[in-house]
Protein backbone atom coordinates (compact mmCIF):
# COMPACT_ATOMS: atom_id res chain seq x y z
CA UNK A 1 0.00 0.00 0.00
CA UNK A 2 1.24 3.11 -0.57
CA UNK A 3 2.44 4.70 2.65
CA UNK A 4 3.07 9.01 3.22
CA UNK A 5 6.96 8.82 2.10
CA UNK A 6 6.00 6.72 -1.11
CA UNK A 7 3.34 9.42 -1.78
CA UNK A 8 5.98 12.26 -0.71
CA UNK A 9 3.50 13.74 1.12
CA UNK A 10 5.27 16.71 3.24
CA UNK A 11 6.33 17.91 -0.47
CA UNK A 12 2.56 17.69 -1.28
CA UNK A 13 1.45 20.23 1.06
CA UNK A 14 4.83 22.76 1.47
CA UNK A 15 4.01 23.14 -2.84
CA UNK A 16 0.10 23.57 -1.51
CA UNK A 17 0.94 25.66 1.11
CA UNK A 18 2.53 28.71 -0.77
CA UNK A 19 -0.93 28.97 -2.22
CA UNK A 20 -1.99 30.05 1.31
CA UNK A 21 -3.22 33.69 1.10
CA UNK A 22 -2.39 33.34 5.58
CA UNK A 23 0.37 32.50 8.01
CA UNK A 24 -2.16 30.73 9.90
CA UNK A 25 -3.67 28.80 6.97
CA UNK A 26 -0.16 28.07 6.02
CA UNK A 27 0.67 26.31 9.55
CA UNK A 28 -2.10 25.00 9.19
CA UNK A 29 -1.47 23.32 5.75
CA UNK A 30 1.61 21.33 7.00
CA UNK A 31 -0.47 19.91 9.96
CA UNK A 32 -2.71 18.40 7.80
CA UNK A 33 -2.62 14.14 7.54
CA UNK A 34 -4.45 11.87 5.16
CA UNK A 35 -7.70 10.89 6.23
CA UNK A 36 -7.99 7.20 6.00
CA UNK A 37 -11.45 6.55 6.47
CA UNK A 38 -13.50 6.65 3.00
CA UNK A 39 -17.20 7.91 4.57
CA UNK A 40 -14.63 11.00 6.09
CA UNK A 41 -13.19 12.20 2.56
CA UNK A 42 -16.33 11.76 0.86
CA UNK A 43 -18.22 13.74 3.67
CA UNK A 44 -15.04 16.28 3.66
CA UNK A 45 -15.05 16.48 -0.18
CA UNK A 46 -18.61 17.24 -0.37
CA UNK A 47 -18.53 20.24 2.20
CA UNK A 48 -15.77 21.44 -0.11
CA UNK A 49 -17.90 20.85 -3.49
CA UNK A 50 -20.94 22.64 -1.39
CA UNK A 51 -18.56 25.61 -0.62
CA UNK A 52 -17.27 26.11 -4.02
CA UNK A 53 -20.72 25.66 -5.06
CA UNK A 54 -21.69 28.51 -3.04
CA UNK A 55 -19.19 30.85 -4.06
CA UNK A 56 -19.62 30.30 -7.99
CA UNK A 57 -23.05 31.21 -7.31
CA UNK A 58 -21.62 34.36 -5.80
CA UNK A 59 -22.04 34.01 -2.12
CA UNK A 60 -19.35 35.85 -0.48
CA UNK A 61 -18.31 32.93 2.24
CA UNK A 62 -15.21 33.69 3.86
CA UNK A 63 -12.93 32.10 6.85
CA UNK A 64 -10.57 34.52 6.56
CA UNK A 65 -11.55 36.45 10.43
CA UNK A 66 -11.26 33.21 12.28
CA UNK A 67 -8.49 33.21 14.40
CA UNK A 68 -6.49 29.95 15.55
CA UNK A 69 -7.62 29.83 19.35
CA UNK A 70 -7.33 26.54 20.11
CA UNK A 71 -4.13 26.68 22.55
CA UNK A 72 -5.57 30.07 24.65
CA UNK A 73 -8.84 27.63 25.25
CA UNK A 74 -6.69 24.95 26.47
CA UNK A 75 -4.25 27.44 28.62
CA UNK A 76 -7.30 28.76 29.77
CA UNK A 77 -8.56 25.41 31.29
CA UNK A 78 -6.34 25.23 33.69
CA UNK A 79 -6.70 26.45 37.24
CA UNK A 80 -5.02 29.47 38.07
CA UNK A 81 -3.63 30.96 34.41
CA UNK A 82 -5.15 34.16 32.65
CA UNK A 83 -5.40 34.93 29.03
CA UNK A 84 -3.99 38.43 27.86
CA UNK A 85 -7.07 40.55 26.48
CA UNK A 86 -5.02 40.27 22.74
CA UNK A 87 -6.14 36.60 23.77
CA UNK A 88 -9.33 37.25 24.69
CA UNK A 89 -10.60 39.84 21.30
CA UNK A 90 -9.26 36.85 19.21
CA UNK A 91 -12.18 34.24 20.60
CA UNK A 92 -14.87 36.96 20.46
CA UNK A 93 -13.98 37.91 17.18
CA UNK A 94 -14.03 34.00 15.88
CA UNK A 95 -17.81 33.88 18.07
CA UNK A 96 -18.46 37.38 15.85
CA UNK A 97 -17.46 35.57 12.59
CA UNK A 98 -19.43 32.48 13.86
CA UNK A 99 -22.85 33.83 14.18
CA UNK A 100 -22.39 35.45 10.31
CA UNK A 101 -20.97 32.31 8.88
CA UNK A 102 -23.99 30.56 10.66
CA UNK A 103 -26.27 33.16 9.67
CA UNK A 104 -24.73 32.85 5.90
CA UNK A 105 -25.32 29.26 6.08
CA UNK A 106 -28.93 29.07 6.88
CA UNK A 107 -29.77 30.91 3.98
CA UNK A 108 -27.68 28.22 2.13
CA UNK A 109 -29.29 25.34 3.24
CA UNK A 110 -30.41 24.09 -0.10
CA UNK A 111 -27.61 25.25 -1.72
CA UNK A 112 -25.04 23.74 1.19
CA UNK A 113 -27.09 21.60 3.28
CA UNK A 114 -24.11 19.40 5.04
CA UNK A 115 -22.52 22.46 6.24
CA UNK A 116 -25.81 23.88 7.36
CA UNK A 117 -26.10 20.78 9.13
CA UNK A 118 -22.61 21.44 10.73
CA UNK A 119 -23.62 24.53 11.70
CA UNK A 120 -27.04 23.67 13.22
CA UNK A 121 -25.38 21.34 15.22
CA UNK A 122 -22.99 23.56 16.86
CA UNK A 123 -24.48 26.03 19.32
CA UNK A 124 -23.37 29.83 19.26
CA UNK A 125 -22.22 30.45 22.88
CA UNK A 126 -23.79 34.14 23.27
CA UNK A 127 -22.93 34.02 27.08
CA UNK A 128 -19.76 33.87 26.02
CA UNK A 129 -19.33 36.74 24.36
CA UNK A 130 -21.82 39.04 26.46
CA UNK A 131 -19.10 37.84 29.41
CA UNK A 132 -16.44 38.97 27.30
CA UNK A 133 -18.10 42.59 25.94
CA UNK A 134 -18.32 43.10 30.00
CA UNK A 135 -14.60 43.02 30.82
CA UNK A 136 -13.08 43.96 27.21
CA UNK A 137 -13.39 46.76 25.12
CA UNK A 138 -13.72 47.41 21.41
CA UNK A 139 -10.20 47.77 21.33
CA UNK A 140 -9.50 44.99 23.15
CA UNK A 141 -8.29 47.03 26.80
CA UNK A 142 -10.05 45.61 29.92
CA UNK A 143 -12.53 47.92 30.66
CA UNK A 144 -12.46 50.26 34.14
CA UNK A 145 -14.92 48.75 35.66
CA UNK A 146 -14.11 45.10 34.95
CA UNK A 147 -13.71 43.82 38.39
CA UNK A 148 -13.67 45.38 41.60
CA UNK A 149 -10.10 44.82 41.86
CA UNK A 150 -9.06 45.55 38.41
CA UNK A 151 -10.80 49.14 39.13
CA UNK A 152 -8.64 49.21 43.03
CA UNK A 153 -5.86 48.40 40.84
CA UNK A 154 -5.92 50.85 38.14
CA UNK A 155 -6.70 53.95 40.58
CA UNK A 156 -3.23 52.61 42.43
CA UNK A 157 -1.69 53.16 39.37
CA UNK A 158 -2.52 56.47 38.34
CA UNK A 159 -2.11 57.84 42.25
CA UNK A 160 1.50 56.25 41.45
CA UNK A 161 1.70 58.18 38.09
CA UNK A 162 0.98 61.05 39.42
CA UNK A 163 3.77 60.90 42.43
CA UNK A 164 6.15 60.15 39.08
CA UNK A 165 5.35 63.00 37.15
CA UNK A 166 5.32 65.29 40.51
CA UNK A 167 8.71 63.88 40.95
CA UNK A 168 10.19 64.37 37.39
CA UNK A 169 8.39 67.50 37.00
CA UNK A 170 10.34 69.29 40.95
CA UNK A 171 13.23 67.58 39.24
CA UNK A 172 13.91 69.20 35.91
CA UNK A 173 12.68 72.54 37.13
CA UNK A 174 15.21 72.99 39.78
CA UNK A 175 17.88 75.05 39.48
CA UNK A 176 20.58 72.83 40.02
CA UNK A 177 19.23 70.25 37.42
CA UNK A 178 18.86 73.19 35.02
CA UNK A 179 22.49 74.48 35.78
CA UNK A 180 24.05 71.08 35.01
CA UNK A 181 22.74 70.95 32.31
CA UNK A 182 23.24 74.39 30.56
CA UNK A 183 27.09 73.19 31.90
CA UNK A 184 26.88 69.73 29.51
CA UNK A 185 25.33 71.40 26.16
CA UNK A 186 27.22 74.28 26.16
CA UNK A 187 30.72 74.55 24.61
Amino acid sequence: MFGEERLEYEKVLQSVQTYCGWEYSARKMLLIRPQNVREDVQKAFAELQELLRARENGWKVSVQKLHDVFEFTERARIKGTALDPSEITLIRDNIVSYVQLKKLFSSLSEEAPLITKRFKDFSTPFGLKKRIDKVIDEHGNFKEDASPRFSELNEGVRKVKKEIEKILESYFSSQETQRSYRKSTLP
